[in-house]
């Protein structure tokens, strides 16, 4: 079982749009501190590269990669940087942020023993195959009293695992959504879409002022 204050989520998705859903929840979540989960070393080296390379979710988000592979001096300035992030802290004075967010990329080197404080949000890009793993790297957050959240991103051949942690005494649903995490495509055709609607609206409406002034004419012209 997890923390009661954890609320655990789970997003069915494409293998081809992981990537761009993780960076749109990233953005979503730009002033929270997040620890993303991949099975391999190599992943970590991979997505870390990557996701450098991209435009980051905001201004001064920084990204952190820790696996079993780093020499050991690499692991502790990776440690001692995410530890230190105070992410969405605000000035007093003037209310401003003062810090944006920071995502740490690791495997499960990251799960036991390792004390980080004020982590708002868990991701597991990949599915651990072991659901006792997936309890610790959860519980990363949600640590001393305080609240927090869990992303676990599966494909439909996946979706049995929703079962698997349920039997598990594992309580997870469905990412709810008005959280973004979709594929800048798909947002841009939300967009398009609303536009279009918009768009029928008015075009029905002025259709309908039109065969109005067109079926009162011939009366006016008469009077």
């Amino acid at each position: 079982a997890t923390p009661s204050s954890l609320t655990n989520y789970y997003i069915i998705s494409p293998l081809d749009e992981k990537l761009s859903r993780l960076l749109s929840f990233l953005r979503q979540h730009s002033q929270e501190k997040v620890i993303i989960f991949f099975l391999t070393c190599a992943c970590v080296e991979y997505y870390s590269a990557v996701l450098k390379e991209l435009q980051p979710p905001c201004k001064g988000y920084e990204y952190e990669a820790l696996h079993g592979k780093l020499v050991q001096k690499r692991r502790e300035k990776a440690m001692e940087r995410f530890r230190q992030r105070k992410c969405g802290q605000t000035d007093e004075e003037n209310g401003t942020t003062l810090n944006a967010g920071g995502a740490l990329l690791c495997t499960d080197v990251a799960a036991r023993g390792l004390d980080v404080p004020d982590v708002n949000i868990t991701i597991q890009f990949d599915a651990p195959v072991d659901p006792s793993s997936y309890v610790h790297r959860v519980g990363r957050s949600a640590r001393a009293g305080r609240s927090g959240k869990s992303l676990v991103f599966l494909t439909r051949r996946e979706e049995a695992y929703i079962d698997f942690l349920r039997l598990k005494k594992v309580s997870v649903t469905e990412l709810p959504d008005d959280e973004v995490c979709k594929p800048p495509a798909e947002e841009d055709s939300d967009d398009v879409q609303e536009e279009k609607n918009t768009n029928t609206v008015d075009a029905d409406r002025k259709g309908s002022q039109s065969n109005h002034s067109s079926a009162s004419s011939p009366v006016e012209k008469k009077m």
